[in-house]
């Protein structure tokens, strides 16, 4: 059974972030290439942290969501 609605659009919003900090990372690190964020090292530290930062924030999201 698929989502539909806020809960599908909540569900997608929170793998943006965790999604997004991997991609930082392997770019920063040149593992993805063709891009200038390619082998800069401010993404291959700010990519971990804004996937940790995802993860912190879809863990919070599913919390209250299951409290509720």
């Amino acid at each position: 059974m698929s989502q539909t609605g806020l809960g599908a659009r909540r569900s997608s919003r929170s793998r943006c972030w965790p999604d997004g900090g991997i991609i930082f990372t392997l770019q920063g690190v040149g593992v993805l290439g063709g891009s200038v964020m390619s082998g800069v090292t401010f993404w291959a530290v700010a990519g971990p942290v804004i996937a940790v930062a995802g993860l912190a924030i879809t863990a919070i999201g599913l919390r209250r969501g299951l409290a509720s």
